[in-house]
C-alpha cells in the first residue's frame, strides 16, 4: 500500500509543478489556451503522461542511486514545458495555429533561445531540484510511516 501511496504522491508533486509552469508560461491563460487549442490541450496531455513516465523513472532501481539522473531529468521536463506553452508569450507575436508540427517547432525554437537567458534554465533547475528533493522526501516519509505502523494482528 505505501507503494502506491508514495507514486500518487510524487506524481500529484510533478504534475502540480508542471501546471504551475504551464500556468506561468502562459500568462495565466492556460484554460483558454486549452480550450481554444487543440495543439495545446494534444502536449498538455502528453506532458501529464510525460510526468507521470518521469515520476515512475525515479523509482527504478538506477535512479534510486543517482539523484542527479531525477533532476536533470526534471529540469528537462519543466523547461521543455515552459517553452512549448510560452511560444506566442515570449515571442510577442499570435499563438501558434492548432497544427502540432508548427507547436512542436516553435517550441524547439524557444528552448534554444531561451537556454541563452539562463533565468528560464536556472529556475528549470531550481524546479528540477525541487521535484526531485520533494519526491526523496515523500519516499523516505511514507517509508518510516509504512515501517512505524502498528500491523493488525486480525
Amino acid at each position: 500500500m505505501g507503494k502506491y501511496v508514495e507514486r500518487l504522491v510524487c506524481g500529484g508533486i510533478t504534475l502540480g509543478l508542471f501546471c504551475g509552469v504551464a500556468y506561468a508560461a502562459t500568462h495565466g491563460n492556460l484554460a483558454q489556451n486549452l480550450a481554444r487549442y487543440q495543439s495545446d490541450t494534444t502536449i498538455f496531455v502528453l506532458y501529464i503522461i510525460l510526468g507521470l513516465c518521469l515520476t515512475v523513472s525515479h523509482f527504478s532501481d538506477n535512479a534510486k542511486t543517482n539523484i542527479w539522473l531525477h533532476v536533470s531529468l526534471s529540469s528537462a521536463y519543466f523547461y521543455t514545458a515552459f517553452c512549448l506553452f510560452s511560444d506566442g508569450y515570449v515571442g510577442g507575436w499570435s499563438h501558434s495555429k492548432d497544427i502540432l508540427t508548427d507547436k512542436l517547432l516553435m517550441g524547439l525554437l524557444f528552448c534554444v533561445s531561451l537556454f541563452l537567458t539562463l533565468i528560464i534554465p536556472l529556475a528549470a533547475m531550481v524546479l528540477g531540484l525541487i521535484n526531485a528533493y520533494s519526491v526523496k522526501l515523500v519516499k523516505l516519509a511514507v517509508r518510516k510511516f509504512t515501517l512505524s505502523s502498528p500491523r493488525d494482528t486480525l
